[in-house]
C-alpha cells in the first residue's frame, strides 16, 4: 500500500491469517482479533483500524492502535458482517490506502 492519499510513499501491507474469534461478553456482544503483517519500512509510525458493517464503509473515526500489528475489537453484535481495513502513517501524520479488506460474521 502507499500513502496514496497524501503522498505517494510506497508501502506495502496485507493482512495474515487474521481473525479469530475470542469469546463472548454477557451482553451478548463478541470480541474477534485482527493482526496484520508490519509494514517494513522506518517512516511507519503506526496503524489505524478501520471496522464497518458495510464493505467499503468504515466508521470514523479509526482506531488508532500505535506501532502494533494486532487489535482486539470489543463489543461486536452477533448476527452482523463486519468488515475491517487498515492504514498505515508516518511521523508526518500522513496515512496510505486501505488494505485489502475482510470481514467476519459473527454467529
Amino acid at each position: 500500500m502507499t500513502f496514496s492519499r497524501h503522498v505517494g510513499i510506497p508501502l506495502v501491507m496485507a493482512f495474515a491469517a487474521m481473525l479469530a474469534n475470542c469469546g463472548g461478553g454477557d451482553d451478548g456482544s463478541t470480541t474477534t482479533t485482527l493482526t496484520w503483517d508490519a509494514v517494513a519500512d522506518p517512516d511507519v509510525a503506526g496503524y489505524r483500524v478501520y471496522v464497518g458493517t458495510d464493505s467499503g464503509t468504515y466508521a470514523h473515526p479509526a482506531v488508532s492502535v500505535g506501532d502494533t500489528v494486532s487489535y482486539e475489537a470489543t463489543g461486536l453484535k452477533q448476527q452482523t458482517t463486519y468488515y475491517f481495513a487498515v492504514t498505515a502513517y508516518d511521523y508526518m501524520g500522513r496515512e496510505s490506502a486501505y488494505s485489502n479488506e475482510v470481514s467476519k460474521r459473527i454467529e
